[in-house]
């Protein structure tokens, strides 16, 4: 009785935010046990018109605490943050200070029992994670004392309170000190596990904390174990948010408990018929192509083929309103889409035209990157410039633009083919020129480099400028060896345009990089993949670069340590390298293999030496490499409940001369977790770009972005 009127009069003011003075808060209403029609009953004269001010709920709070701190118990406390929290206000300095005070030094009788700790350590989390508690000394003391109070009386609590603090914990992890966090979501979770009723919430606030702070894994699997048994004996009890925050659980600890096929399964029609929440639509769907993704992004098992068919089904039918979907739900449904290989035009026309019609405010960097993402690696759908050119406003305007986002933007114009010269010379250069280029890692500065010169390798114009900011300030020490050979790559191909100046002194950095780290140091950190294309960029470069022989001379000694992994493809390429550059006796180019034989007599047939400056190398088109070549990654991260986090999918295209038969394959690059939480994964990451004959009879995994025109 004494709970439910300390929570009604606290709702009471917040809903109808009552003009209040000191004298509203009287400690009788909080220590005398008043009933609740007793509590409205006096409404009236509690608060004399006369003395009626513009205050807040956390300003009434404030005043009475001021004048009545004595007479504040735990449970009153505890009461009044949580309705802060109902009320989305912002908690007072004396409040925060307040649940120290009576978790860890006022009198035990007065100190909160455990379902009032778990109420205030919720309120806590809460308000942190929506911005209105600072990470400061006092919030991290309130937070710790919740936890120490909960240690101290957890062992008599319900399954509600132990999830309700487990949740709490993870989510305001960055207010307890080092590993406090995970240790306390442990000891809560212990408690949980103790207890033989769980409800559907307490098993999706359970699995969400444990994937957030990444428990041990045998506490883990237990509540997963829990969780599925409770989904299977009472499915429709659960949420579509909580069966959201399981599957995504499951996904984020890489421990397949089947509950992302039960799941997967069981909603696959709803979601097919628009009947299922939208932003659990969108986790699920991200959670099921992430796995399909760290498994094999080929095959996908029969639930998760069976959940993509029903979102596809769900984005190509017209009649069904699409208009409750936000713009980050949108986008995390693209991607799932494209990264589980589900390629429908009418879906990703579907998804192009609630993305139009939503507005731009509600576009996220991350959110508008992933989408351009989907749709430039996409085959079967349309390209929709007006789209591209609003979300890439978006994404320059934002404050929040990173350098990660100006790269994904930047590919995906180019994999789209899309050349808007306003955006990209008057927005999108200058602002990587001289906000972002200094502090750009390896992977951003490649795909610029390539995109750019996929439009403009042949012209001089504005792109001169990124070209230069991207030779000034890469620092190639930290380049990997697909970053170097990509980004060379673009470099040689605009020695005629943006790059006249820049490329030779820029390749010579890249040759004396690969000498040092790779050939001299670490060879086997080379794939053998980046191996060949950097020797058919030098060889094709030997007029620029004073060592180039050397250095192609080098990279076939070390392919011809491991000749018998050397694919044919592969092999021919570097044979022809070394002829451009005067090796014509390198044992790489003596065999046993009569038809690889006939190959090389053709190829020094061909082969004029020396070389023309305008000789290009290309790999051959008769031979693929293996599947096992090639990885996949992850460009979103979502996390249940507090939303999408993450890294975003870079990829190279090239600007070299394609014709029909050649794709570039699309590269993963590994989250952040988000990562919004990007992904997140996260997680939720590296790969090696070539370009490859394109067999469109076995694909390899990944996703592959529409063939560049020539």
């Amino acid at each position: 009785e004494r709970t439910e009127v300390v929570m009604m009069i606290c709702f009471f003011l917040a809903v109808f935010q009552i003009r209040e003075t000191q004298q509203l808060l009287t400690p009788p209403l909080y220590t005398k046990g008043l009933v609740v029609r007793r509590a409205l009953n006096s409404f009236e004269t509690l608060v004399p018109e006369t003395a009626i001010k513009d205050t807040t709920l956390s300003d009434a709070i404030e005043l009475s605490l001021a004048h009545q701190a004595k007479k504040w118990d735990g449970m009153a406390v505890c009461s009044a943050i949580r309705a802060v929290a109902k009320s989305k206000g912002e908690p007072g300095r004396r409040l925060i200070l307040a649940i120290e005070t009576v978790c860890l030094q006022g009198r035990r009788e007065l100190r909160p029992g455990v379902r009032e700790t778990s109420k205030a350590a919720w309120a806590l989390a809460t308000l942190y994670a929506r911005g209105y508690l600072k990470n400061n000394a006092e919030s991290r003391r309130a937070l710790a004392a919740t936890a120490i109070r909960f240690r101290e009386i957890g062992s008599n609590s319900t399954a509600r309170e132990a999830a309700t603090c487990a949740w709490a914990f993870a989510r305001a992890k960055n207010l307890l000190p080092g590993n406090s966090a995970k240790r306390c979501v442990s000891e809560a979770l212990e408690r949980l596990l103790e207890i033989k009723v769980w409800l559907a919430q307490d098993a999706a606030n359970a699995a969400w904390a444990c994937a957030v702070v990444h428990v041990e894994n045998g506490l883990a699997r237990r509540i997963l174990a829990r969780s599925k048994q409770l989904l299977q004996e009472q499915f429709y009890t659960f949420a579509p948010q909580g069966l959201a925050n399981l599957v995504w659980a499951e996904t984020q600890l890489s421990l397949d408990q089947g509950i992302a096929d039960i799941v997967a399964l069981r909603v696959a029609e709803l979601v097919a018929k628009g009947q299922f929440q939208p932003r659990s639509v969108a986790e699920v769907a991200w959670s099921l192509a992430t796995r399909c993704k760290r498994q094999d992004a080929m095959s996908l098992d029969s639930s998760d083929h069976i959940y993509f068919q029903a979102l596809t089904k769900f984005w190509a039918t017209h009649e069904i309103d699409k208009t409750s979907y936000a713009a980050r739900d949108i986008a995390a449904c693209a991607w799932a889409l494209m990264t589980s290989r589900h390629d429908d035009a009418n879906a990703l026309r579907g998804l192009a035209e609630a993305a139009l019609a939503a507005p731009l405010q509600a576009w996220s960097p991350q959110a508008a990157s992933n989408l351009l993402w989907a749709m430039s690696s996409s085959v079967a759908g349309p390209k929709w410039p007006r789209l591209y050119t609003q979300l890439g406003q978006v994404i320059l305007k934002s404050r929040h633009c990173t350098s990660t986002d100006l790269a994904s933007l930047a590919w995906a114009l180019a994999a789209a083919g899309i050349r808007d010269d306003n955006l990209i010379f008057n927005h999108l250069i200058p602002k990587f020129a001289t906000d972002h280029a200094l502090n750009v890692d390896g992977r951003c500065h490649a795909t610029m480099a390539s995109a750019l010169a996929f439009f403009y390798a042949t012209e001089d114009n504005a792109a001169q400028e990124a070209f230069d900011a991207i030779a000034r300030h890469a620092k190639l020490d930290t380049f990997d060896a697909r970053e170097l050979a990509v980004t060379a790559q673009a470099f040689y191909d605009c020695r005629d345009g943006p790059t006249r100046v820049s490329a030779p002194l820029f390749l010579a950095s890249v040759g004396s990089t690969l000498s040092q780290r790779f050939l001299n140091q670490n060879p086997e950190r080379l794939p053998i993949r980046n191996l060949v294309q950097l020797a058919a960029i030098f060889a094709s470069a030997r007029q620029l670069v004073l060592d180039a022989d050397t250095l192609v001379n080098q990279l076939a000694d070390l392919a011809l340590r491991d000749e018998d992994h050397l694919l044919p493809v592969y092999r021919l390429t570097l044979c022809r390298a070394l002829l451009i550059t005067n090796r014509p006796r390198h044992p790489l180019l003596q065999t046993t293999d009569k038809q690889l034989a006939s190959r090389l007599r053709d190829t020094t047939a061909t082969v004029l030496l020396p070389a023309p400056r305008d000789q290009k190398l290309t790999f051959f088109d008769d031979d693929h490499p293996q599947a096992s070549d090639f990885e996949s990654g992850s460009p979103l991260q979502l996390a249940p409940p507090s939303g999408f986090a993450s890294e975003e999918e870079l990829s190279y295209p090239s600007s070299q001369s394609i014709d029909s038969t050649y794709s570039v394959e699309v590269l993963g690059v590994l989250q952040y977790d988000n990562l919004f939480e990007m992904n997140s994964d996260n997680s939720d990451h590296p790969q090696d770009l070539t370009i490859t004959p394109t067999d469109n009879n076995s694909p390899p995994p990944g996703i592959s972005r529409p063939r560049l025109p020539p």
